[in-house]
């Protein structure tokens, strides 16, 4: 796996303290290692997935995180630390928008949820259907984000511990695929 081969750590694993940028493998140093990998190496070798972004129009999805990484890096993202200014950059945005299965921008969203950014959900499908499904009524990004946050923060006086959109969402989707297999 491509953690292995690279000696890659999951510097968040048990915690929310942002590492030292030492500790962390930059977003070039990345890129740089695996510059010379063709597709079908990266498919077979590392990802381990051969899936497409989309079933019409898509691309494979690891070419879709090599360009996902190149606009992070053309942004200035490098390190965890840089995410905060990043999260607040439309042209990243519009660059990881624009690879193509991405224009919804809900990979973006799910990228910044495993960052650290708590108050985030991703509006999957998985998600829009169960609200469809307990309130009777669709609810677009926008309003399931709200409703989740809202959701949150009540669960969380309840009781008396921190409950966050992201841990509500994750919940949600493993109850809605439990449901699927």
């Amino acid at each position: 796996m491509l953690f292995q081969e690279f000696k890659i750590q999951n510097p968040r694993l048990y915690n929310n303290i942002l590492p030292d940028k030492k500790s962390q493998m930059s977003v070039s140093d990345f890129l740089d290692k695996i510059k010379n990998e063709t597709t079908d190496t990266l498919q077979e070798n590392y990802f381990k997935n051969r899936q497409r972004t989309s079933t019409k129009n898509g691309i494979p999805k690891v070419d879709a995180v090599v360009l996902f990484l190149k606009a992070l890096q053309n942004n200035g993202v490098e390190y965890l630390q840089d995410l905060q200014t990043a999260f607040y950059n439309s042209k990243l945005e519009n660059n990881i928008k624009s690879i193509p299965g991405q224009n919804s921008g809900i990979s973006l969203k799910y990228f910044y949820m495993f960052s650290g950014f708590k108050d985030l959900i991703k509006p999957d499908r998985m998600i829009l259907s169960f609200l469809k499904d307990r309130f009777n009524k669709s609810f677009n990004h926008d309003e399931a984000l709200v409703l989740l946050m809202e959701t949150a923060v009540n669960l969380s006086k309840e009781l008396g511990m921190e409950i966050t959109p992201a841990f509500l969402d994750n919940k949600i989707w493993y109850y809605q695929r439990s449901k699927i297999i």
